[in-house]
């Protein structure tokens, strides 16, 4: 897990891929381990794998116990009525975002801004990357 998040500290993404998936293989439950994951394959644009493991660790997270992940289900619309899995990955993380507002989750609510702000920065929301990151940072 460590050296995966030097890894990806270091913008090797690749390198911090290998050593993360082995992460998650040792323990599936390792929120630590997939949202570095998820984050990491955002940044090699695999949307899809980012989509797994992002909601594998909104799953998982014992923060969002109570939160009902519908918006991954077929058929349902997602942001802006695209349906990629980059919008469905935006569309988990605002839900993820509204459900840490609602229940003044503020540990888990900075992991998820920080994530937003990477998901929004691939997807050219500049705005929106730039609100995220600053309120994470705050």
């Amino acid at each position: 897990l460590m050296l995966g998040k030097c890894h990806a500290e270091n913008d090797e993404d690749r390198k911090a891929i290998i050593c993360l998936e082995n992460a998650v293989e040792r323990d599936p439950y390792s929120s630590e381990a997939l949202l570095a994951l998820g984050v990491s394959y955002v940044n090699e644009l695999d949307h899809e794998k980012a989509l797994k493991n992002l909601n594998n660790w909104v799953t998982h997270n014992p923060s969002y116990a109570g939160l009902d992940l519908d918006i991954l289900q077929e058929g349902k619309a997602s942001i802006a009525g695209e349906s990629g899995p980059l919008m469905k990955l935006k569309s988990l993380l605002h839900q993820a975002k509204r459900y840490d507002e609602v229940n003044g989750n503020i540990d888990s609510s900075v992991d998820v801004l920080e994530t937003l702000g990477v998901v929004c920065n691939v997807s050219r929301d500049y705005e929106e990357a730039v609100e995220c990151l600053q309120a994470a940072a705050s």
